[in-house]
């Protein structure tokens, strides 16, 4: 199976591997060939990322090639989706060669700097980026500038239901229809309770 057909630069190729890596990875994968078919994705993904490496999107959507050099492997990406894929409640965002981190991060404090991510403060987001990426802003672009000018993909990493969590609910859910029903029994006894004792008293007077 080809995964990455309709790729024209590097952002289309990191996310398409972003969203194969986050579908097919063994830990978050429930198929039986999951390893097997992230092994495949992850050699595809070596290959086009030497023909593209240099080819990039702007946001107005025309691609063009970059003549700085680039020192990036294949692998960096890679082992950093590996890594992210086990993360709850976080936002990956795709500009240009770099990568933010927003969301639910400070439970992954740790793990981030590992990774050689760098907390922003003005930004409140965590970058990585190749050193040649480096910019002289000194951190005073906003990240809806960076956006304008670079494009951007973004995805929010959903947190991991609890195991049997569709069964709870569903036993939830019916918990509380059994409560309606009996309640709803309840009144109609009421009701005819009622009924009976004004029909009486009315039957009663009459006579």
């Amino acid at each position: 199976m080809e995964f990455f057909n309709n790729c024209s630069c590097i952002e289309e190729l990191k996310e398409t591997y972003r969203e194969l890596c986050f579908k097919y990875h063994p830990d978050v994968s429930k198929e039986e060939n999951a390893v097997e078919t992230m092994k495949q994705i992850n050699t595809q993904y070596d290959e086009i990322f030497k023909q593209l490496k240099n080819v990039f999107k702007n946001s107005k959507g025309e691609v063009y090639k970059d003549k700085k050099p680039v020192s990036e492997t294949p692998e960096e990406f890679r082992n950093i989706m590996s890594m992210l894929v086990n993360m709850e409640g976080i936002i990956v965002e795709l500009i240009g060669r770099w990568i933010w981190i927003t969301g639910n991060t400070k439970s992954y404090k740790k793990e981030l700097t590992k990774l050689k991510f760098r907390w922003c403060k003005n930004k409140k987001a965590w970058s990585w980026h190749r050193p040649e990426d480096h910019t002289r802003s000194q951190g005073k672009t906003t990240l809806n500038e960076i956006r304008t000018k670079y494009g951007s993909v973004k995805v929010e990493k959903d947190k991991k239901m609890p195991p049997n969590c569709y069964d709870q609910w569903t036993a939830t859910q019916q918990q509380i229809i059994n409560q309606q029903k009996l309640k709803y029994r309840q009144l109609h006894v009421y009701y005819i309770t009622t009924a009976s004792k004004l029909k009486g008293e009315f039957l009663c007077k009459k006579i």
